[in-house]
């Protein structure tokens, strides 16, 4: 039953673009989204080894320099410059 729950709610939010808002909070989006990716370059061995691929740092948006700019205190999220 619970397959079958999260099936539905990942057919739904995909057809309303939330679907990796979703993933972000259940805290499933590196494991979906790196499982995905292996299974796509199995599929399609001319992609680069890194397609696909998402780590930590990927799973929030960089700050806008305007931002940073306006309040210096302000701390850049990891990954991004």
């Amino acid at each position: 039953m619970k397959f079958l729950i999260l099936h539905e709610r990942r057919v739904e939010l995909a057809f309303e673009n939330h679907r990796w808002t979703d993933l972000i909070r259940t805290g499933q989006a590196l494991e979906v989204i790196n499982a995905f990716g292996d299974r796509i370059k199995e599929e399609q061995p001319f992609l680069a080894s890194d397609a696909y691929v998402i780590d930590e740092h990927h799973l929030l948006f960089p700050i806008p320099q305007s931002e940073v700019d306006i309040n210096p205190q302000i701390i850049q999220n990891p990954g991004y410059f």
